[in-house]
């Protein structure tokens, strides 16, 4: 377990970081697309665990070092894929930036009163809604693209595209497995 909870430790730690730097910059109204948002890279993210999955399965030692190099596998195809992710992270941010801005009411919430503002409000109602009908499309594409994509790029020397086409296609033909999932 130790090489799993050393890499996952590594993501906890960026997690803290982003939060800090929110704090610091005050801008509170990105928290939660950010936070979200952190759930849409996780694929790639979660490259190091496929690998001590993999090597466990293999009966090959695993280490935090094994972890950390899993990426070589098919460098530039993941990255690749991880390119991709990026990008529906940066539009998930850019459209729930704008999601807020038309649909709040008010001033930009501090951070004693954002769960309050953002939450507690009548007239949030519409931008929550918003928001989590935004994200959800956002995250069942991400979903679809990724539930086996990044195992098969890791196990085959196979392109991203394909990847994430043969894991829409595996997506569409089991759903309800993959809902449960």
């Amino acid at each position: 377990p130790m090489p799993s909870l050393g890499y996952g430790l590594i993501f906890v730690l960026a997690g803290y970081a982003l939060f800090a730097v929110i704090l610091y910059s005050e801008l509170f109204y990105l928290l939660l697309p950010l936070l979200s948002g952190f759930f849409l890279v996780g694929p790639v993210a979660a490259v190091g665990l496929y690998e001590i999955s993999r090597r466990r399965e293999h009966g090959l030692p695993v280490s935090l070092g094994h972890a950390l190099s899993a990426w070589r596998a098919n460098a530039g195809q993941i990255a690749a894929f991880g390119m991709i992710l990026m990008l529906v992270f940066v539009a998930w941010i850019r459209l729930a930036t704008l999601v807020f801005a038309l649909l709040h009411q008010g001033v930009t919430p501090t951070w004693e009163s954002f769960v309050r503002v953002v939450f507690l409000q009548p007239d949030s109602f519409p931008l929550l809604l918003a928001a989590f009908a935004l994200g959800g499309v956002l995250a069942t594409m991400v979903f679809a693209m990724s539930a086996l994509a990044v195992p098969l790029l890791m196990d085959r020397p196979i392109n991203a595209l394909d990847a994430m086409r043969f894991s829409v296609q595996a997506v569409r033909r089991n759903v309800r497995p993959m809902l449960l999932w």
